[in-house]
């Protein structure tokens, strides 16, 4: 253990924990404590890195939204935990009502809740039976990688485990394709689709890394046409995307709702983790009645799991309640602007500025926003993030994405704009990374700043 961690913080990737802010400063509301822990002069600490896409895990109202409704819950029965598994004495009645709305809400016909996204992937994908081969975009998350690696398919079909080694299996098992990239999934298809019965597509609906939306219509279509199916991740999609342009209605429920997609023949299931816009904790699958039957007796991580306790499902409820709502839209509606306002500001301060031209912002429409820093990647990020920290007097904390958690020569500092940022404080931070640019000497001095 100790010679892999050496290696890692050789190459400048070694993981460290590191306080976001202290607990009194989460909530929206509460500046005055956070100032407090820091001094009478601080600023107030600004959030450009959480998941916290709408600003629901801190809003005020939200929180009171679920208290209120959490206590008219409790009875003379009530328990801190969920006390066991679905299976056992974990389930309840609000559970059930629960997945029955949620399958209302991603116009499906059932929903099954998991403890976190991860867990959710993790069991899809591990448990599903007679899939011949998986074809999964280069950028899936590692939830979606190591469900893959524990395939029941994989495992029980057509393989002598003597003669065959694992990294051979999974090398036929599974096949990625070039991200985003639908001619490339379908040279994929066609080498495939003579030999093999049953092949799984498996997507994200929004890049976690990259902040772009998959072209979810294309794929769908193409793998109908193969007669594939696919799986969508919708973690990073739920909350931010889902309503129809130029319409009154709200739905905010994710990309496939968007492009009306939730009923499409190939899709076999869609994945909703509620610990990023939503604010709160867990995951859904939503599909098939019988892939709701069939996950309840064999995903591993459902079956032998303490289920979410009574407090997290009113939280979640709660959350898709405002998602879905006017409110919902208007919260979408700001960030999406707060969304075009910074890449504006970027592009004046620093893309349009630069000498040698190394710093790129990818192309996102969602919060997610990467500023690349392909020189010196894993440790020119570090130090920019250093430089942020500094020169906004310890008030904007943003995070460096590093090799191996990206490719080496695209290591980028990951910036995430949310529902209750303001537009003073998205200028403060683009300032912010212009002068940090220039005391590392990647732009010139602008009298400007």
């Amino acid at each position: 253990m100790k010679s892999s961690l050496a290696q890692r913080a050789a190459k400048g990737s070694l993981r460290v924990y590191q306080e976001y802010w202290p607990l009194d400063g989460l909530s929206v509301d509460t500046s005055r404590s956070s100032r407090s822990s820091r001094g009478s002069n601080a600023e107030e600490v600004m959030d450009f890195s959480s998941n916290d896409y709408l600003g629901l895990a801190r809003d005020s109202a939200q929180q009171a939204l679920v208290e209120s409704r959490y206590q008219s819950l409790l009875g003379t029965n009530a328990t801190l935990g969920s006390t066991g598994s679905r299976l056992l004495s974990g389930d309840s009645h609000y559970a059930r009502q629960l997945e029955h709305r949620l399958a209302k809400w991603h116009n499906r016909p059932s929903a099954l809740l998991f403890n976190s996204g991860y867990d959710a992937n993790l069991a899809v994908l591990s448990c599903l039976p007679q899939i011949d081969k998986f074809l999964f975009d280069e950028f899936a998350h590692n939830s979606l990688h190591m469900g893959m690696r524990l395939s029941r398919s994989r495992r029980s079909r057509n393989h002598d485990t003597a003669s065959t080694s694992t990294s051979t299996i999974l090398k036929e098992h599974k096949e990625r394709f070039s991200h985003n990239n639908v001619q490339d999934l379908r040279q994929k298809l066609q080498k495939t689709s003579n030999k093999l019965n049953n092949v799984l597509i498996v997507v994200e609906s929004v890049y976690s890394m990259d902040g772009d939306v998959a072209p979810l219509r294309e794929m769908l279509d193409l793998a109908h046409e193969f007669e594939a199916l696919v799986l969508v991740d919708e973690a990073h999609g739920i909350g931010v995307f889902g309503d129809d342009q130029g319409s009154k209605s709200s739905r905010g429920t994710g990309v496939l709702a968007q492009l009306h997609l939730e009923n499409h023949p190939a899709l076999a299931c869609s994945v909703h983790t509620f610990g990023k816009a939503a604010g709160c904790h867990g995951a859904v699958v939503c599909g098939s009645n019988t892939l709701r039957q069939y996950l309840w007796n064999y995903a591993w991580p459902l079956v032998y799991s303490t289920s979410l306790p009574l407090h997290s499902l009113v939280a979640i409820e709660c959350s898709y309640e405002t998602m879905t709502s006017v409110r919902g839209k208007a919260l979408r509606e700001y960030t999406q602007n707060l969304v075009a306002f910074f890449r504006t500001l970027v592009q004046e301060y620093i893309i349009d500025r630069q000498i040698q031209r190394l710093l790129y912002l990818l192309p996102s429409l969602s919060p997610i926003q990467a500023l690349v820093l392909p020189q010196n990647g894993n440790q020119a990020c570090t130090q920019f993030c250093e430089h942020v920290w500094q020169k906004s007097n310890q008030t904007i904390r943003l995070y460096p994405i590093k090799s191996p958690t990206v490719p080496v020569g695209k290591e980028r500092i990951r910036i995430i704009l949310h529902g209750h940022n303001r537009k003073a404080q998205v200028q403060r931070l683009v300032e912010c990374m212009a002068q940090s640019l220039v005391e590392m000497n990647l732009l010139p001095p602008t009298s400007k700043l």
